[in-house]
């Protein structure tokens, strides 16, 4: 709810009408908060004004004046001093009323001054909090880019591994071939053991091969799992910096580069995976070319 002039001299009435002076505290505490900038002044001319209306409502006119004008001037004069003492008194009484009110407003104000210090303390305590909460989560996040990175490493690491497999098991196929190709100018016995030897090595190629599959499958579980663990710590890191962004411009100008930081590495994730496919890829034309050798060779055996 506004705080206006009208609610201000409504709660002062109120507040005297129950026999409490009006001060600015007993009125801010009233109306559920308010500035003193705002409450003051009003209040001070709204104290003002009721003076007034009672040094007004203070002054009869006497009724010895009224009674005996006509009859003794002597009197009237008398009488008029002793209403000028009367009202000599009645100045000396404001003027005391006055210089305790100036007294209570001091102590008010002093008071009013107290509250304000003391709001202005938990304010800064609370900014100290959030720039406290601030630095945690950009730490965070550069553990969280280290960690990135080094997973990125890591992963290119082992991709260059199986890369370097898959060209090895390419030259295995290349001497299976040459072998089989040779074995055509042998006689049934070396035609039997060739079988065998055949047999061999499908064997080891199948293993190889199911080898190979089974890493594949385990490093693509393993990026998967990594992925999902790093998007979730964005995620909630994303979170926490939009909450704090709302305490700091500047540092929401902060987390936004972190968060476009984030997104570039999301951007290199994806391309690892891409070579990933690449690589599942390759692997497909190696089990390819190992069937249509096994084919050849079972051709051959036929004819």
């Amino acid at each position: 709810m506004a705080i206006t002039k009208e609610s201000i001299i409504e709660t002062a009435e109120q507040l005297l009408a129950s026999g409490v002076t009006p001060t600015q505290i007993n009125i801010r505490e009233a109306l559920g908060g308010g500035s003193f900038a705002t409450i003051g002044p009003i209040l001070k001319a709204w104290k003002e004004a009721a003076k007034e209306d009672q040094a007004f409502a203070d002054v009869p006119v006497p009724d010895a004046i009224e009674d005996r004008l006509d009859q003794l001037k002597g009197a009237l004069w008398q009488t008029a001093i002793q209403e000028a003492d009367r009202r000599l008194e009645s100045e000396r009484t404001a003027l005391a009323e006055a210089h305790q009110k100036a007294i209570s407003d001091s102590e008010e104000a002093a008071e009013a001054i107290r509250i304000l210090e003391a709001e202005q303390e938990d304010l800064k305590n609370e900014l100290a909090q959030s720039n406290a909460k601030l630095r945690s989560a950009q730490e965070q996040l550069a553990t969280q880019k280290e960690q990135m990175s080094a997973a990125q490493a890591d992963f290119s690491q082992q991709l260059s591994q199986k890369t370097a497999e898959i060209e090895s098991q390419k030259a295995t196929v290349t001497e299976l071939r040459a072998a089989l190709d040779k074995s055509e100018t042998r006689t049934e016995t070396v035609e039997g053991k060739l079988e065998v030897q055949q047999k061999q090595q499908q064997t080891e190629i199948e293993g190889i091969r199911n080898s190979h599959k089974a890493e594949i499958d385990e490093l693509k579980k393993d990026h998967r799992e990594t992925l999902a663990t790093e998007v979730r710590k964005s995620e909630q890191l994303e979170k926490e910096n939009k909450r704090l962004g709302l305490a700091s411009e500047h540092a929401q100008a902060r987390l936004e580069g972190a968060q476009s930081e984030i997104e570039q590495l999301r951007s290199g994730t994806t391309k690892m995976t891409e070579k990933l496919s690449t690589a599942q890829q390759e692997a497909a034309e190696l089990r390819g070319e190992l069937k249509s050798l096994r084919e050849t060779a079972t051709s051959k055996k036929k004819s």
